[in-house]
């Protein structure tokens, strides 16, 4: 049996290493961009018409997913900022407010 020797083994576990954080594959998350003065409160509207914090990963399970739903922005007062009617998809973003 040979031995790789402490250079190449860390070579080698860099390189599986830098591998692994490079696919996007395994990712999930759909991104919100708050350009609004205001701290905010992201909700997902469930059936009955409540809401409860939104949760990337408590909706979308896979990088591929997309999932039927409305989300909406509340302040802290609790006023609504923003509603966003679309399908939510992985690797999306919402951008609440207007650009610098």
């Amino acid at each position: 049996m040979t031995s790789l020797g402490w250079p190449r083994r860390l070579a080698a576990i860099a390189f599986a290493g830098l591998l692994l954080t490079s696919c996007d594959w395994n990712r999930v998350g759909f991104e919100v961009v708050n350009r609004t003065d205001r701290s905010l409160t992201i909700y997902y509207v469930v059936e009955g018409g409540r809401e409860r914090k939104y949760s990337a990963l408590g909706i979308l399970l896979n990088a591929n997913d997309c999932t039927k739903g409305t989300l909406v922005a509340r302040d802290s007062a609790g006023v609504e900022v923003a509603r966003r009617t679309e399908p939510i998809c992985n690797h999306e973003r919402w951008v609440i407010g207007t650009p610098p």
